[in-house]
């Protein structure tokens, strides 16, 4: 059953693709502090408007610098679990469809500029696409 869904047509990667989009974000929203990265978040951008007000001070610039690279590091840190979560299953599915994907398999044409995409290229296109949309349906920061 399996193998016939996944006959290799676009849709079966763009289903994929759909469903680790998914999950990845829902793990992502309740594995992290949303809280405290919007907080960071903010923080963050209110530090770039200082350092282009004070650019003239080399002295304070450096300080904002200081303290943006702190958030920078607590950010990063918020985003580290998620990611180790999903490390594994990322590697087994890339695994799998390495396998039923021999190099040099067409999976996705796109029609506009002619070029002919493997499953990797495929999957990143519309992963990409999806996870941008479900983090703002999810409110996602």
């Amino acid at each position: 059953m399996l193998e016939s869904f996944l006959a290799w047509t676009p849709w079966s990667i763009i289903i994929i693709s759909l469903v680790l989009a998914f999950v990845s974000t829902l793990i992502y929203k309740y594995f992290t502090n949303q809280e405290e990265i919007k907080r960071l978040r903010e923080r963050s951008v209110e530090i770039r408007k200082k350092m282009t007000e004070h650019k003239d001070k080399p002295q304070e610039v450096m300080g904002l610098q200081k303290e943006s690279l702190g958030i920078s590091l607590s950010l990063m840190k918020q985003s580290m679990k998620p990611s180790l979560i999903m490390m594994v299953p990322y590697l087994l599915i890339f695994a799998w469809l390495n396998n039923a994907f021999p190099p040099g398999t067409v999976v996705f044409k796109v029609p506009l500029f002619g070029w002919e995409l493997g499953f990797f290229w495929t999957y990143f296109i519309f992963i990409m696409i999806f996870s941008i949309a479900l983090r703002k349906v999810l409110k996602i920061h």
